[in-house]
């Protein structure tokens, strides 16, 4: 099972990702720090967040153990994940 994320780079271009919710270890919302370790905000003055996705290595092998693990930053929070893995999931054919 599939659910479309959004990533994004320092410029602002986005690209869509398709995530295994079968290798989904975690979730972690993160700040945007400047080099101060300050959160940078947005125009409305709240801090700019995006949300971490840790996941299983191509091997199979979990990030405790072993340093295949894949991490993908993306714009979604963590409830519009949870969201879509319940309600808008893309199944294998």
């Amino acid at each position: 099972m599939y659910i479309e994320l959004t990533t994004s780079d320092p410029k602002g271009n986005t690209q869509a990702l398709l995530v295994n919710c079968d290798r989904v270890l975690g979730f972690r919302q993160r700040f945007h720090n400047d080099i101060g370790g300050n959160p940078i905000k947005d125009k409305g003055g709240y801090p700019k967040t995006y949300t971490e996705i840790i996941m299983r290595g191509l091997d199979g092998s979990s990030c405790l153990c072993e340093p295949l693990c894949t991490q993908f930053l993306v714009v979604e929070t963590i409830e519009t994940i949870k969201t879509l893995i319940e309600e808008k999931p893309i199944h294998e054919d």
